[in-house]
């Protein structure tokens, strides 16, 4: 059923990862969650493993397994998601996260 808040076209696919690297991170993610359905009234989550590697600036590899959102976001609230994101990002004390929106990348900093 369509919400009369939007047309057809006015929303976009959203993706973030938000990497769990330890018990404390997992123990946050409730708290993205929360935000989420307050901000867009809902999100899915990947439930299986995401995992991933990147190298750093030094050359470094790192690895991580992290937890994949999706929001469908009006188009005028991407910047709304991408703030969201910058303090997932500084609360989970990462150099970037990974951000899709229809499915043009961006690394979303502190």
């Amino acid at each position: 059923m369509q919400d009369e808040r939007f047309g057809p076209n006015d929303c976009v696919e959203c993706s973030f990862l938000v990497p769990i690297t330890d018990a404390w991170m997992a123990n946050r993610i409730p708290i993205v969650r929360d935000i989420l359905l307050e901000a867009f009234g809902g999100y899915s989550e990947d439930l299986g493993d995401v995992r991933g590697q990147w190298k750093d600036s030094d050359g470094n590899v790192h690895s991580d397994q992290s937890v994949r959102f999706h929001c469908a976001v009006n188009n005028c609230a991407v910047h709304k998601l991408r703030s969201i994101v910058r303090d997932v990002c500084r609360e989970f004390d990462q150099q970037c996260i990974y951000f899709s929106v229809a499915g043009r990348v961006e690394f979303v900093a502190k």
